[in-house]
Parts: structure tokens; sequence; C-alpha cells
């Protein structure tokens, strides 16, 4: 929740910080991210979809489990922390700049939904939900100590006066240098926190205990093709080859504070020291091998909503920058799911990880169980199918052809099955557009296509026919 980069209109002033209560700042803040920001994305720039307020730039959605230790020590055994729980998760990473401006050096966050968590939660109306949120970012601090600080940064920001009030505010303008000058090689590699603290169940007088979150990778690993970090969308396609590549595992720690005199509540800029205050392991999330392009993964991820106040009451956030973001991203969400036509409500449970539409649909199963079986060879009512290029020969190829059309060509006896997702060399590359004849198009990459000319390669599709999805290879290749 920053964008430090916007800039006009002119005279939207609130009140000096000095005649602000925390509650009009944070309807300020409100006003400005959603009201001034946001419509001002959606209605002048005439952005489709709608995007968030904050953290407009998605580099994918991934499912996962949230699984907690199971040697918990008990004084970590509160709220979702319970030895051995397993939670599904769906989780969306994303930098705080637009989807136009490049990666690098971008601040970078994630949401965490954790799905089937009983007990209430603490925002309003979602009181009944069975969702938990987590929020982290790769800072340790915020950079606004409350919501009055932050009320004056967002209006210097829009009203084009930052560097005058970043004068005045040197410690806000160090955090903030120091985020920008963050090289981020990795999101499976980059350490995460909270920023603000949350409550952490009760102790033996009665009081609230507190903590921060962190997310770290323990292993580090180098991704099998490293990406170019002058490409401007570097860390989408890195995490797509890390994933791709195999299963990532993620340490989730809890920062307990120990030293209220150093550790403050109130201010989210107050930074707890690792060494004194040394963040536990208390779970792993466990980030399976995926295709995180496949069967539209970034819509999913990019419908949901994130507030952690999303959340049980012993865990919940504390502090006005945690009051304001409440405030903020459900006012944010709910404009942008009222303009993209989305469910404002909550998903009662996850999406399938290997969710595949079209579904062959029937009365006694009109929706898929996702129990679903892939062996090497189809069933044996499926005619082999055949794939025809078109295309020059990749010599000829122009420079800027991003994607040659081939089509997978399908025997009308297959349907009403579908072609749902293509493989080339067993590396997927696509997904056919459905239809009600046979035939589908699958966009194969210009690298692909220079090694299919004049090859006879294995390409692999899958189909769904009567609840079923069948995996099989074709070995025919024409090219014209």
């Amino acid at each position: 929740m920053s964008n430090v980069n916007d800039s006009k209109p002119k005279n939207i002033l609130p009140p000096s910080p000095q005649s602000q209560n925390t509650k009009t700042a944070i309807e300020e803040i409100r006003r400005l991210f959603v009201d001034v920001v946001q419509y001002r994305n959606i209605v002048n720039d005439k952005q489709s979809p709608a995007k968030r307020a904050a953290f407009i730039k998605q580099h994918g959605s991934v499912h996962g489990i949230f699984q907690v230790c199971d040697d918990l020590d008990e004084k970590y055994q509160v709220g979702i922390f319970q030895p051995g729980e397993e939670y599904p998760v769906w989780m969306r990473f994303s930098s705080d700049i637009k989807d136009s401006v490049p990666d690098k050096n971008s601040t970078v966050g994630i949401g965490i939904k954790l799905f089937n968590v009983p007990g209430k939660k603490t925002l309003e109306g979602d009181e009944n939900a069975t969702t938990l949120d987590l929020i982290l970012q790769n800072t340790e601090v915020f950079f606004a100590a409350d919501a009055r600080e932050m009320s004056e940064f967002k209006t210097a920001a829009v009203n084009g006066t930052l560097d005058a009030f970043l004068k005045e505010h040197p410690e806000t303008e160090r955090i903030l240098n120091e985020m920008e000058s963050r090289t981020v090689e990795s999101l499976l590699l980059e350490p995460l926190w909270s920023c603000i603290p949350y409550k952490f169940g009760v102790n033996e007088q009665g009081g609230y205990e507190y903590c921060k979150y962190e997310i770290k990778n323990p292993l580090k690993d180098p991704p099998r093709n490293p990406t170019d970090k002058d490409d401007p969308d570097y860390l989408a396609k890195d995490l797509q080859e890390r994933l791709y590549d195999g299963e990532v595992r993620l340490d989730f720690n809890i920062q307990l504070r120990n030293n209220p005199a150093t550790q403050s509540i109130i201010s989210a800029r107050s930074r707890w020291d690792l060494q004194e205050a040394v963040p536990v392991k208390v779970a792993t999330i466990i980030i399976p091998q995926q295709k995180i392009l496949a069967h539209a993964q970034g819509v999913y991820g990019e419908s949901l909503s994130f507030n952690p106040w999303r959340t049980l009451e012993d865990m919940a956030p504390v502090g006005s920058i945690a009051e304001a973001r409440k405030v903020v991203y459900r006012s944010s969400a709910l404009v942008r799911r009222n303009i993209n036509g989305q469910s404002v409500g909550e998903p009662n449970r996850p999406r399938p990880p290997g969710a595949s539409l079209p579904y062959d649909s029937s009365f006694d199963q009109p929706w898929p169980s996702n129990e679903v079986t892939e062996p090497e060879l189809p069933a044996p009512d499926l005619p082999a199918p055949f794939m025809v290029v078109k295309g020059v020969p990749s010599d000829k190829l122009p420079a800027d052809t991003a994607f040659p059309e081939v089509s997978l060509r399908v025997p009308k006896e297959v349907y009403p099955s579908y072609i749902t997702t293509a493989w080339f060399n067993e590396g997927e590359v696509g997904q056919t557009i459905p239809g009600s004849t046979a035939g589908g198009i699958v966009l194969v990459d210009s690298g692909a296509y220079k090694n299919l000319r004049g090859n006879s390669v294995e390409y692999y599709y899958t189909v769904v026919k009567s609840g079923k999805t069948y995996k099989s290879k074709v070995s025919i290749i024409q090219v014209i």
C-alpha cells in the first residue's frame, strides 16, 4: 500500500495532520487510494479489467499447502498454528507497480489465502468465512509510522509534492530508498515480512502477546534457466521456470515480541531486531510443481481479495496502518469486483489445482469431481489426432513473429470431448480455444516452432470425455 509515483491531480490536500484524528486520516487514505488513484486508472486510463489500488502487477498465482510443524512448541500454538494442521492455500505474487513498469527494483509482496479455517473472523461482513488471509512484502517495516503520516504521504504523492514531504521526513525517505534499491533475485528466494504486528494469543496475565510474520526459503536453489533481470517481466518468468522445475518449500516463521521497549506495536516503522526477537519456524508452505500459466490460474488469483483482518481474533493485526489497510483493501476490492462483474463474497472452498474447462457435463455429474485419471494412452474410442503447423520456414521467420499458428486437428468422433491442454515435448505451451466443432488452436512460441520444422517430435494433449481426463501423444506432424 504505497504507490509512490502517483502524480496529479492538484488541490486535494486533506486537513493538516495536526487537525486529523486516526479515523479521518484513514478515510482520507481510502479516498486517495480508491476514489482518486484507482478511479483514475479505471476511468481515465481505461484499465480493463479493473485492477487493485496497490500491488497491481501480478507475477503469478499458485496453489499449495500450508503445513504446521508437528513438533510446535506450546507457546506458538495459537489460532491456525496447531501441530500437524494442514490448509490448502492459493497465493498471489505481485509488485507495487503498474503492469507496464519493469520488475527491477520493485517492492514485491505475497497474498496468501488459507481455506478450511474454522472460527469467527474479525473482518466485518466476513465473520463466517472459512478463509484466512496473510499478507507479506519484502521490507521489514512500513515507511509510514501511522495512519496520519500515511495520509500526509499519500496526499503529497498524488498532489505532486512528494519531494518536499520527504525532505521533512528523512526516515520515510531512507526506508523508501532502501526498498527501491533492492534487486529481487527471485520471488521464491526473497525474504518477506508482515511489516505490521499481529496479536498472538493471550498471556498468563490476560493480555495479548504480539508477533510479526516472516517467510524465507532455506535452500535458495538456482533455476535451471536463469532469467535476465533486464527483462521487464523477469520475476514472472523466474517463477514459472522454478515451479516448472519442481516443488518449492518455504519456511513460515513467527517473530515473537519479547522487548516492548524496542518493539513497538503502535508504530509500523518499528524494526524488531532479528537478533533480539529471533524468528522461529512454525509452518512450511509447500508449493508443488505446477505450470502457473495453466488453467487460468492467474485469472483466479486476480479475482481473489486479500485483507489482513480476515483472520481470527487471537491473530488480528494491530496499529493504525493495519486499520487503514482494512478499509482500503475492502473498498478497493468492492470497486474492482463490481466493475469486473465478479462475486464480492469469499469462496468457501479452494479452486481445484487441476481445474479444466469446458467440462463434458451430465445430469448425474454436472461438475468435475477433480478425481481424474491420466493414462499415457487415450481411451479406445478416441481416434488419434494429427497436427498442422502454418508458417514460414524458421530461417525466414520475421523478427516480430511471437506466435505462429498451430492447429491441433481432432476427428469429429472425439466430440463432445474437448481439447483442454497441449504440450510440446512435455513442456506446456498454451491452451486451446474450445469450440463446438472439431479442432482448436494452440499457441507455440517461436523457439518451439523452430524445433518443429522438418522434425517428428512428441506433442502431448489432453481431452476430457465422460467426466475423465485422458492424456495422449501426437506423433504425426505436417509442416506447411
